[in-house]
């Protein structure tokens, strides 16, 4: 007992220098451990997937460290990465960076009926399960399959096949997909004919697609100004969704680009060499990342196989899916206050007091990490970081 006090005996709650260190020409380097400073290396070789959920109090540091992360990946994998980005607050950055920014309600237009490489079926799926997920179409049977049946119609009225993944005219020309005003045009054709016996739910079904219609608010109903092909391989890309109107638009705008990417990767199939293609960043986006229907959720579930990987930030841990907290090989955690947050991060990732009591009382930039290493352990899974040792785009002054 006497020995075990001193401290030359006892273990410091970090990973070995083996776990912590590694080729700087094939990892990103993160900062120094707070109790032996010691270079952290972060690798998706040594963790069990290539995912990472950030949480932190605003201010504490969380957008700084994306921004450091997806810089440095880029430099030292040529990863592309595509920040949906909720508040706006990475644009400035990725344009100093060199990258690609995507306003939405800002110029750019996303059509809802674009196939993405997808049958029409499967996308009417998906538009349908995206309207569940941000309002309340699913109290309504009858509301929402008149959607599916106008969406449905309006494919097959513009010669789509179905069932097809390719889609072709006589000539072996790409067809045009339809767009939200063909639907509603529709139901009003049908709302007019009288022969509804059910008028009262046609006029509600009208309404709710009408809210993405309507002059000036139609970004999800004209043909797509976004090419995804380009958008997946520019480097860095911000689709900055802060110009839509409120949260539903938002949320559809996000959920229709994560299809979109979900599809894409299940296209490209299973990948025999390891790396990452493709950082998808989902920062503050609490309404997409916490439902588990959310086709986030499918991403980290199949994502590595595919060469993606999602970082998911949010200020609230409990706004994360638990099945997406549950499945990310890699959790940095920033400043966090409410005992109620601490309870559930230290039940999760089953960390000790001395972590715990640190996490409450962290500066700006300083952070714990928790990662789920590929091997089995006799140490610690969670450390701490004194501070993230960031990376600034080089600014040019004219005078």
């Amino acid at each position: 007992t006497d020995l075990a006090m001193r401290n030359i005996f006892v273990s410091p709650p970090e990973p070995p220098a083996d776990f912590l260190l590694y080729d700087p020409t094939n990892a990103i380097y993160i900062g120094k451990t707070k109790l032996l400073a010691m270079p952290f290396y972060w690798t998706y070789m040594r963790t069990t997937n290539p995912h990472i959920a950030v949480v932190g109090i605003s201010g504490s540091g969380k957008s700084y460290f994306i921004k450091t992360f997806l810089l440095r990946a880029s430099y030292i994998w040529g990863a592309n990465a595509f920040i949906i980005d909720w508040a706006g607050e990475y644009k400035e950055w990725v344009k100093q960076s060199g990258g690609k920014v995507l306003s939405m309600g800002k110029g750019a237009f996303l059509n809802l009926l674009d196939l993405g490489g997808m049958r029409p079926y499967d996308r009417i799926k998906q538009v349908v399960r995206s309207l569940e997920i941000l309002t309340d179409i699913g109290k309504y049977p009858e509301q929402r399959r008149l959607t599916e049946q106008a969406l449905e119609k309006c494919y097959l009225v513009a010669g789509f096949k179905m069932d097809s993944f390719k889609q072709v005219d006589s000539l072996g020309k790409e067809l045009t997909p339809p767009t939200l005003k063909d639907v509603q045009r529709h139901l009003d054709e049908l709302l007019e004919s009288g022969t509804y016996e059910f008028p009262a739910e046609l006029e509600n079904a009208i309404y709710r697609v009408k809210q993405f219609t309507k002059e000036g608010q139609d970004y999800f109903a004209q043909q797509s100004t976004i090419k995804l092909e380009e958008v997946l391989n520019s480097g860095l890309v911000d689709f900055d969704v802060s110009g839509l109107p409120d949260e539903v638009f938002r949320g559809l705008a996000a959920l229709s680009m994560l299809q979109f990417i979900k599809e894409k990767m299940r296209m490209e199939g299973w990948a025999h060499t390891k790396g990452i293609k493709l950082f998808v960043v989902l920062d503050e986006a609490w309404k997409i990342a916490k439902d588990d229907n959310s086709d986030a959720v499918m991403i980290v579930r199949e994502g590595r196989k595919y060469q993606f990987s999602l970082i998911v930030g949010s200020q609230n841990p409990t706004d994360i899916s638990e099945n997406i907290f549950s499945n990310v090989g890699t959790t940095f955690i920033f400043r966090v206050k409410f005992e109620r947050y601490l309870n559930f991060l230290q039940n999760t990732l089953n960390f000790s007091d001395y972590i715990r009591h640190d996490v409450s009382s962290f500066g700006v930039g300083e952070c714990a990490i928790n990662m789920a290493f590929q091997t089995s352990l006799r140490f610690s899974e969670t450390f701490l970081l004194d501070k993230v040792d960031g990376e600034e785009p080089l600014i040019e002054y004219f005078l």
